[in-house]
C-alpha cells in the first residue's frame, strides 16, 4: 500500500507534492488511512502509494474575531474541545468522536476532507454554514464553502482553515445521534441552527447525517418552517421522513434509518428551540 513518505516544511510544497504524484494523500491525524477500512472501502487502484505528513505544516492556528472563528485545519478533535474560544455547537459535535483516544488524533481538516455523512464534526459546520480556505498547487488560496466542498470535493487542494461566522456561531442549536455504543461511528444524527422562537421561527438550518454520500441540509424543511409557529413534533416527523433516503447495511435497514431519522430530527428541532 504506502511505498513513499513525504514531510514537506511548507503549504506550498505539500501541495505540489499532492499534485505531483497520482496516487497520494495528505496525512493528518490518521485516523481513517492507518485503518483496515481503508483498504477495504478504497479500491485498490485507488489506494495513496504516497503520504503527504502535514505534520511539520503550521496548522494550528485557532482565533476569534467579533466577525468569525478561524480554526486551523490540523487542530484535533481534543483541542477544539479545550479551546475557550470554539463555539459550543461546534464542541459538541466534536465530542461525538468516538473516544479520547481518536480525539487526540483526528484533525479538523480531515474530518471534513472525508466528506463522509458519518462525519459529526463537518454535519454540524455544515449546519453554521462554514467556509472552507484552500491551498490551490499553483500556491494561490480561495474560500469556498462547506456545502460545495461537500458537493465537488477538492482532493488536489490543501484544507487550511475552516471559518465559522461569530452571528451564526452565537445562535441556537441542539443535536442528537443514534448509535449502538459510545464507542461507535454515528449511524445517524441531526443537526438543528436556529434563530427566532417556537412561534415565530426567524431561521432554521437542519442538517442530517447517516441519510445520503456525504452531509445533507434538508432545504425543504428549512423552507417549510421559516417564518412558521413550530409545528407538532408528530406533524414534523411526517413532512422529515420522506425527504430521508438512507442505504441499507450491517447497521440497519432503510425503513429503520428512515424513521430514526426522522425522529431524532424533529427532537432535535424541538430541542433547539427550548421545548424539552
Amino acid at each position: 500500500m504506502f511505498s513513499e513518505f513525504y514531510k514537506p516544511s511548507s503549504v506550498q510544497e505539500a501541495v505540489s507534492l499532492r499534485s505531483r504524484l497520482a496516487l497520494s494523500a495528505y496525512l493528518g491525524g490518521g485516523t481513517i488511512l492507518n485503518t483496515l477500512t481503508y483498504t477495504k472501502e478504497v479500491p485498490e487502484e485507488e489506494q495513496a502509494q504516497a503520504l503527504i505528513s502535514l505534520s511539520a505544516l503550521d496548522l494550528k492556528k485557532i482565533e476569534l474575531t467579533d466577525s468569525q472563528l478561524i480554526i486551523g485545519a490540523g487542530l484535533t478533535h481534543q483541542e477544539l474541545l479545550e479551546s475557550d474560544k470554539v463555539f459550543p455547537a461546534i464542541k459538541e459535535a466534536a465530542a461525538y468522536m468516538v473516544n479520547r483516544n481518536i480525539r487526540n488524533m483526528a484533525t479538523v481538516g480531515g474530518n471534513v476532507a472525508l466528506r463522509a455523512s458519518t462525519c459529526n464534526l463537518a454535519s454540524m459546520l455544515l449546519a453554521l454554514e462554514a467556509q472552507v480556505e484552500l491551498m490551490k498547487a499553483d500556491g494561490t488560496t480561495s474560500i469556498v464553502s462547506i456545502a460545495d466542498y461537500n458537493a465537488n470535493g477538492h482532493p488536489q487542494d490543501l484544507i487550511l482553515s475552516i471559518r465559522v461566522s461569530s452571528e451564526r456561531g452565537a445562535r441556537k442549536f441542539a443535536s442528537r445521534r443514534y448509535v449502538r455504543t459510545q464507542n461507535d461511528i454515528s449511524i445517524l444524527a441531526a443537526y438543528a441552527v436556529v434563530k427566532g422562537e417556537s412561534d415565530k421561527i426567524e431561521d432554521i438550518n437542519l442538517v442530517m447525517s447517516g441519510v445520503a454520500a456525504h452531509p445533507m441540509r434538508l432545504t425543504q424543511i428549512e423552507k417549510n418552517l421559516k417564518g412558521a409557529t413550530l409545528p407538532k413534533r408528530d406533524d414534523l416527523v411526517e413532512q422529515i421522513r420522506p425527504l430521508l433516503h438512507p442505504l441499507a447495511d450491517i447497521r440497519g435497514g432503510v425503513a429503520f434509518k428512515r424513521e430514526v431519522g426522522a425522529q431524532i430530527a424533529a427532537w432535535t428541532i424541538y430541542k433547539a428551540f427550548g421545548q424539552l
